[in-house]
């Protein structure tokens, strides 16, 4: 009986093992973790070039769009901008908001400068070559369509709408989308930022 009740035993330890591996809860996630993210190059608001190494020891809060969004986009930067509010000075001057265009035949750095100032300073807008924005849109697992029309001016692009958040070394940390609450993107934060 006493044999059957350790072999019990030994099945549950390694079935909760097994479990908490499948979730991600081993030692060692945090330092692999998913694979979204990645090396880029673009050019920002600025006409400056940047990589990702020019925000290596900041966390980064990455997102794809476009000015010309109706509403994902705006929504998104207002909530972020409203996540940098609340937090203190201090801790928001270690948060980057880098908003990655997906039309750079409109998104000069001109526009993106006009467009992200209107959100909040940390907000940073960049663009650059099709390969480019491409190379860091599957790097992020992120996905884009332009909708070409008859007024080559005004057509939409379909696109994703998640916030990634990225760490002091560019690795994933989570991630949050257009309509999660300010605050909740806030408290992550604090929290990322106290650890």
């Amino acid at each position: 009986m006493r044999t059957i009740g350790l072999m019990v035993a030994g099945a549950l330890a390694v079935t909760i093992v097994a479990v908490l591996i499948g979730l991600g809860l081993g030692l060692g996630e945090r330092e692999e973790g998913p694979a979204i993210g990645g090396p880029f190059h673009f050019t920002d608001e600025t006409g400056k070039v940047v990589s990702d190494a020019d925000f290596a020891g900041r966390y980064m809060l990455v997102f794809f769009g476009y000015t010309h969004c109706p509403d994902i986009c705006p929504t998104a930067l207002v909530t972020v901008a409203e996540a940098f509010e609340g937090l203190p000075p201090e801790m928001a001057d270690e948060v980057r908001a880098v908003f990655i265009s997906v039309d750079p035949e409109r998104d000069s750095p001109q526009v993106l400068a006009e467009f992200t100032d209107a959100f909040h300073e940390n907000i940073i807008g960049l663009t650059g070559t099709r390969e480019e924005i491409d190379s860091a849109v599957a790097a992020y697992n992120a996905s884009y369509t332009i909708v070409k029309s008859e007024d080559p001016e005004f057509y939409p692009v379909d696109h994703s709408s998640l916030i990634y958040l990225m760490d002091r070394k560019g690795r994933y940390v989570t991630h949050f989308t257009h309509r999660t609450p300010a605050e909740k993107i806030t408290e992550t934060l604090k929290a990322e930022l106290q650890e």
